[in-house]
């Protein structure tokens, strides 16, 4: 099987997990058992990390934040960059909610995404409302473990 093919599957394996949500069967498909992740923020913090999960397990906690009506969807074809990874772009719709964003990853053997670098797009100021940063930090105040760590540089 080809590189494009390899991601390309492993692309529609993360959307599969993403709009399942948390521990699942698609979860374990798409991820492996030592999978890294590291989400990147927006706007000013667009360049840093700002989430370092580490493990199946703590992705898929992560991945139980998301609402229900999360849905992403995978944006034209991964491109491989000929150090093992590749980029995918991604879109997002969530209750009239549009956004979208890139991801770099890096398959093990299996090819289950090992690294993940989730670069989501700026946000529009108009949605950061009270209520909405309000959601985010209740999602954060259910499980500690994964409030966002600050972290400098690329890794």
């Amino acid at each position: 099987m080809d590189e494009l093919t390899r991601f390309t599957i492993a692309a529609d394996r993360m959307v599969a997990a993403l709009n399942a949500g948390g521990a699942t069967p698609e979860t374990a498909a798409a991820f492996g058992d030592e999978v890294e992740l590291l989400r990147y923020g927006w706007g000013q913090a667009s360049d840093h990390v700002v989430e370092h999960l580490h493990g199946r397990e703590a992705l898929s906690k992560w991945l139980a934040r998301s609402p229900a009506t999360a849905r992403f969807e995978r944006r034209g074809d991964a491109i491989p960059l000929g150090d093992g990874s590749a980029r995918q772009h991604y879109g997002l719709e969530m209750d009239g909610f549009r956004n979208g964003g890139r991801w770099r990853i890096r398959l093990d053997a299996d090819g289950r995404v090992c690294w993940w670098e989730h670069r989501p797009g700026d946000l529009d100021p108009d949605i950061q409302t009270p209520e909405w940063r309000a959601r985010v930090e209740h999602a954060l105040d259910v499980d500690p473990t994964l409030r966002p760590i600050e972290t400098d540089g690329d890794p």
